[in-house]
């Protein structure tokens, strides 16, 4: 069983488009949904064995995140054309589209990142608080510094479709094999 198509549980294997690349050290089990150009990358771990996982395409899940969920209780969904940091935890919550979450930053269950969000590295959201819409955050727990300004907008759409350029060179690298 290759580690590019994940682990079924339960009988429910995930659904992998074919234009992702994922890294072979992720770990993919159950209800996960992975979009269009979507990278994975090292030591992820994506465990749909709780509830369902949504990647939306464009987006990247970067080395050592954790996407899991209470089960009973929430999923997780992962806008289009969002990144996440290295080393989050994103646990039963929901991130709109165009976001970047920055490293090591921890989203508890029925959490809400709206469409445009600018999350600064090391933030705690915690379970079912709602940010609106455009807005940078930072904080443990986190506090609305001030809505995303152009800088932020800047590095969002660099970041995601850097990460989509990136992963295509890698599955160019890993087909030269």
């Amino acid at each position: 069983m290759s580690q590019r198509r994940g682990e079924p549980f339960k009988g429910v294997w995930p659904t992998i488009h074919e234009s992702a690349w994922i890294h072979e050290s992720a770990v993919i089990i159950g209800d996960v949904t992975i979009g269009p150009d979507v990278s994975i990358w090292p030591n992820v771990t994506l465990r749909g064995d709780e509830g369902k996982i949504v990647i939306g395409a464009g987006s990247n899940i970067q080395d050592g995140s954790t996407i899991h969920m209470t089960g009973g209780e929430s999923d997780t969904h992962v806008g289009a054309r969002v990144t996440v940091g290295h080393n989050c935890i994103l646990h039963g919550c929901v991130i709109g589209d165009d976001c970047l979450i920055g490293m090591g930053s921890l989203l508890m269950d029925n959490a809400r990142i709206g469409d445009g969000c600018y999350v600064g590295g090391g933030t705690l959201v915690p379970p079912n608080k709602v940010v609106a819409p455009g807005q940078f955050i930072l904080g443990n727990p986190f506090k609305v510094l001030r809505p995303v300004g152009e800088r932020e907008r800047g590095w969002i759409a660099y970041a995601w479709q850097h990460y989509v350029d990136n992963a295509k060179a890698y599955a160019a690298r890993d087909a030269a094999k």
